[in-house]
C-alpha cells in the first residue's frame, strides 16, 4: 500500500473531519492532497509519511540504524507490535519442518502472484508492490527456516 492510498484509507475509516483535528489543521485540503494518487494528479503533496520515511532512510544511509530502529518501535509499540532487525528473524514454529512448509506456502504464492503478473506482458505498479511484498515474505520464511536449522530444532 502507497502512503497516499494508507491516507486515503485513514480518510475514509475516520472522517476528513477527525484526520484535521488530528494534523492541526483547519481546512481539510491539505489531507486531500495526501490522500491523492501523484501519478494521476497534479494537485498532490508528499503526506507525513513520506517525510518520515526519506528521514529515516537518510539517517540510516549516513549510519544512525539505531536511532532508525527506535523511531520504529516508537510508533509501532504503542499499538502493540514488535520491530525486529532483518538479521534477527527467530523461528515461530521450533521445527525445521514447521518453517519448511512455510517457505514452500510462501514461495508458491510468490510464483503463482508472478505468473499472474506477467501474464498480460506488462507489469503495473501494483502488481509490482504484491510482488515485492510476496519476496519479503518468502525471505522471511527463508530466514525462519535458517534460525530453526541453526539452532537445531527438530
Amino acid at each position: 500500500m502507497k502512503t497516499w492510498q494508507i491516507f486515503r484509507a485513514a480518510c475514509e475509516a475516520l472522517g476528513m473531519e477527525e484526520m484535521a483535528r488530528i494534523y492541526g489543521l483547519r481546512h481539510a485540503r491539505q489531507i486531500y492532497r495526501w490522500a491523492t494518487d501523484p501519478r494521476t494528479s497534479e494537485d498532490s503533496a508528499a503526506n507525513p509519511l513520506d517525510k518520515i520515511g526519506a528521514m529515516l532512510e537518510r539517517l540510516q544511509l549516513v549510519g544512525h540504524d539505531m536511532i532508525v530502529e527506535a523511531a520504529l518501535r516508537a510508533l509501532a509499540a504503542p499499538l502493540g507490535f514488535e520491530i525486529r532487525s532483518r538479521d534477527r528473524c527467530p523461528s515461530d514454529k521450533e521445527s525445521c519442518l514447521g518453517e519448511l512448509l512455510d517457505t514452500v506456502g510462501a514461495t508458491g504464492d510468490l510464483a503463482r502472484t508472478i505468473q499472474e503478473a506477467i501474464a498480460d506482458g506488462d507489469l503495473d505498479p501494483d502488481e509490482k508492490d504484491e510482488i515485492l511484498s510476496k519476496i519479503s515474505l518468502a525471505i522471511k520464511e527463508l530466514r525462519q527456516l535458517q534460525d530453526a536449522v541453526e539452532r537445531r530444532l527438530i
